[in-house]
């Protein structure tokens, strides 16, 4: 036989006063005509509430309506007053519900994760998951190999970092990702290796040799448009790759080879003379070889980006790149911009700081 509890209701002066009754539900039962009255099925039977009617105390002592003359509906788990140890239903009359629905606001049961749309998850959302999974396991395994190799248990590894035995066992097996940074510095200095984090190059950022590569880029277009054949990093030396001029301009119809050395910001300006002449000795036994009889013209320039450290130097050194460059820099820029002949002897040209244009370097 079933057990449940109730109040049983009396009524003193005009409020109602509570009093505990201990009832069962079946044959024979004790239960207030009132108080059974407030007594429906939920769930097919298989369990008994005691309902609260939602109506106010001086209705109910003026005798009222009798709950169980209107249908009621139970709500679970309402956070309502509660009688023998178990929270009281709330209900609703079911006729408010059919005829004031309009207007009745979704209660805060009804708001349940189940009864929502279900969101997808972007596609960023998961690479990101994808990319911290990764790393995470990386990170871990790196920590625990560094602590492995120093002979050190997690327990000693843990003192040092101050972090507890078990953090320092999810950050070993790859799920440390709810530490901060600092515990993740912390654990990586204690084995010896410190954490460095930085993300990724831009793949919008320029090159950083983007100075130097514009020059050439603005050479390379001004000798396709004169006829010439350009190289890029054209090696004077076969067998040692790296020794190569930074643009080659190849004219076969009238046996000219330029090498032109491009300077987005001068160093060292002694060797890069150095390597100028041994790269044109290099380059004129190439043209004698692919020339026969009627070997290559050999010649070579500077171009210079315009900025204020190579300016400063020019000025600074003016006998030192007169002497290095005496060929007529006026000349050099009709050769390079229209095809024209070019000067037998070193020259020197200036190049815009946007790489755009050509023009002339004035001796002083």
């Amino acid at each position: 036989m079933a057990t449940a509890a109730a109040e049983t209701w009396t009524s003193s002066s005009s409020l109602l006063q509570p009093k505990r009754a201990r009832i069962r539900k079946g044959p024979g039962s004790s239960i207030p005509a009132r108080a059974e009255s407030c007594l429906v099925p939920v769930a097919r039977g298989l369990r008994w509430a005691f309902l609260w009617p939602l109506h106010g105390r001086a209705e109910h002592n003026r005798g009222g309506q009798d709950p169980s003359s209107r249908m009621w509906r139970a709500l679970p788990r309402s956070r309502g007053p509660t009688t023998f140890g178990r929270s009281l239903q709330a209900v609703q009359p079911l006729d408010l519900m059919v005829h004031g629905g309009r207007n009745r606001q979704v209660s805060a049961w009804r708001d349940h994760a189940a009864d929502m749309p279900k969101m997808k998850r972007s596609e960023l959302a998961v690479e990101a998951c994808r990319r911290n999974r990764e790393q995470l396991t990386g990170l871990g395994r790196g920590i625990l190999e560094a602590r492995r190799r120093r002979r050190r248990t997690q327990q000693q590894l843990a003192d040092d970092a101050g972090v507890s035995r078990s953090a320092l066992g999810r950050i070993e097996r790859g799920e440390g990702g709810g530490h901060t940074m600092d515990t993740w510095q912390r654990v990586a200095l204690a084995t010896g290796t410190p954490l460095i984090v930085k993300p990724q190059r831009d793949p919008l950022e320029d090159a950083a040799d983007a100075g130097h590569l514009a020059i050439q880029e603005l050479l390379l277009r001004l000798g396709r448009q004169n006829g010439f054949r350009g190289s890029f990093e054209l090696s004077t030396r076969p067998s040692e790759p790296w020794r190569s001029s930074d643009v080659g301009l190849r004219d076969d119809r009238l046996r000219r080879l330029w090498l032109i050395e491009c300077w987005n910001s001068m160093g060292d300006i002694g060797a890069g003379a150095r390597s100028s002449t041994r790269k044109v000795a290099e380059t004129e036994a190439f043209a004698v070889a692919i020339g026969g009889e009627a070997p290559y013209r050999v010649a070579s320039c500077w171009v210079l980006r315009d900025n204020g450290r190579n300016r400063a130097l020019v000025r600074r050194y003016p006998e030192v790149f007169a002497s290095r460059f005496p060929g007529s820099s006026h000349r050099w820029v009709r050769a390079l911009t229209t095809g024209a002949e070019a000067p037998t002897e070193p020259g020197l040209v200036w190049c815009d700081r946007d790489a755009t244009r050509l023009y002339a370097w004035r001796r002083r």
